[in-house]
C-alpha cells in the first residue's frame, strides 16, 4: 500500500501515454467544480457522479494522457428521469447495438446513444443524465491496485479543456484528461 500521494503520482507518470499528473490544489479543485457545476444548468443537467465520487477523496490527482496511443475510454452515460428509471444510455458493443437496431421500442439518438420509447411516465418527469466512474484500465499495466479507495472520473469537454489550457496544451492535441480520487493510509 503507498502511503504517500507523491508516490502515486510517480507511479502514474511511470505509464508512457501520461504526459502531466500533479495533486489539485484547492484552488483548482474549486476551479474544476465550477466549471462542472455549470452542467446543471443545461436544458437536460449533466451529473457528473464519477467527478462527484472522486472529489469526496482525501486526495484528487489529475492526468493528462495521450489519446493517439491508447483512448481514455468513456465513462457511463444515462439518461435518467428524477425517479431513477433509465430511458436511455450510451451503449459501445456492437452485438447490442445490433439487439436495440431490431427494436421497435428504442431510438437512436446518435450512433452509440439510444433512448428508450416504452417508459412509463417519462415525459412527466424531469430528467438528468448521469456520468458514472470509469475503470482503472485507464493506466494500461501501471498496478495501483493496493491504492486504497480509487475513483476514476472523466471530467466534461469544458474541464478538459481548461486542464489542457492551463498546462500549456492546446485543444487540438489528441490530449484527454482523467481526474482520480483516493486514499492513502
Amino acid at each position: 500500500m503507498y502511503n504517500d500521494p507523491e508516490q502515486i503520482i510517480g507511479k502514474i507518470k511511470e505509464d508512457n501515454t501520461v504526459v502531466e499528473s500533479e495533486i489539485l490544489s484547492d484552488d483548482m479543485k474549486k476551479r474544476i467544480l465550477e466549471i462542472e457545476l455549470r452542467r446543471l444548468d443545461e436544458m437536460i443537467p449533466v451529473v457528473n457522479k464519477g467527478l462527484n465520487d472522486a472529489f469526496e477523496s482525501e486526495y484528487v490527482a489529475v492526468i493528462i494522457k495521450r489519446n493517439d496511443v491508447q483512448a481514455i475510454p468513456m465513462a457511463s452515460l444515462e439518461l435518467l428521469t428524477k425517479s431513477g428509471k433509465l430511458i436511455g444510455e450510451e451503449v459501445y458493443d456492437e452485438d447490442e447495438l445490433e439487439e436495440y437496431r431490431n427494436r421497435d421500442d428504442v431510438y437512436f439518438i446518435s450512433d452509440n446513444f439510444v433512448s428508450f420509447t416504452n417508459v412509463s411516465g417519462m415525459e412527466a418527469e424531469e430528467q438528468y443524465f448521469l456520468i458514472s466512474e470509469v475503470g482503472s484500465k485507464i493506466l494500461g499495466d501501471i498496478d495501483l491496485s493496493n491504492v486504497k479507495d480509487m475513483i476514476m472520473a472523466i471530467p466534461s469537454a469544458d474541464t478538459n479543456d481548461f486542464f489542457l489550457k492551463h498546462y500549456g496544451y492546446s485543444t487540438e492535441d489528441s490530449l484527454g484528461s482523467v481526474l482520480i480520487g483516493f486514499t492513502v493510509e
